[in-house]
């Protein structure tokens, strides 16, 4: 399920900026950023709506953005 934080308050002509965080200590399952799909886009982009709606937010821009962290095997960092 995507998770979008409460939206308190956006001033006029604010941006949204949703942010999907992808992490993976190997590429067994593909790298992070394989692991965010068109149905998981479409998800979060729903989720984002919804919440805009509940909070009675009109139009506003929205943005989505994706951070893709590759952690080294046994997640050490050097």
């Amino acid at each position: 399920m995507a998770q979008v934080p409460n939206i308190v308050r956006l001033p006029v002509g604010a941006r949204l900026v949703v942010v999907e965080v992808k992490c993976r200590s190997g590429t067994s399952q593909g790298t992070p950023l394989e692991a965010v799909t068109p149905d998981k886009l479409d998800r979060v982009r729903k989720s984002a709506l919804r919440r805009l709606s509940a909070h009675r937010i009109g139009r506003v821009e929205i943005r989505f953005d994706v951070i893709s962290i590759e952690w080294p095997p046994a997640g050490r960092v050097s």
